[in-house]
């Protein structure tokens, strides 16, 4: 599995991890393989990046190994994401029980501006 996430939108070099402490903090580079057809960065771009900033928020408490899924991912679109240009995406362990894990997740451009944000439980994996 690619550090970022399993989705093919996610794995290109352009999708980095920075920090992992309970949390996750990534850069991405949306390219030409994340617009949709009107030319504009396709929203399940940043819904990935964001579900895979959560999920690995929750990964950084449990540890290597730990399986999850994710069980709901509440996306909220602030402004438009655009081809070339650089992101962060963050990932926060809200809570943790002995099954669920609740996370936030943002994408800010370099000037320091939401661009998306997130929240998602995930079902821990006995």
């Amino acid at each position: 599995m690619s550090p970022c996430g399993a989705s093919e939108a996610s794995t290109h070099p352009d999708c980095t991890p920075t920090r992992l402490q309970k949390g996750l903090e990534q850069v991405l580079g949306p390219d030409a393989r994340h617009l949709n057809p009107a030319g504009a960065v396709h929203g399940g771009f940043a819904a990935t990046c964001l579900d895979g900033a959560a999920a690995l928020a929750l990964l950084s408490a449990l540890g290597p190994g730990a399986q999850y899924s994710t069980v709901d991912l509440n996306v909220k679109y602030v402004r438009p994401l655009t081809e070339g240009l650089v992101y962060v995406a963050t990932g926060r362990l809200v809570e943790q029980t002995r099954s669920l894990g609740i996370c936030s997740a943002e994408i800010r451009g370099a000037d320091g501006k939401l661009h998306a944000m997130a929240s998602a439980t995930l079902m821990v994996k006995a």
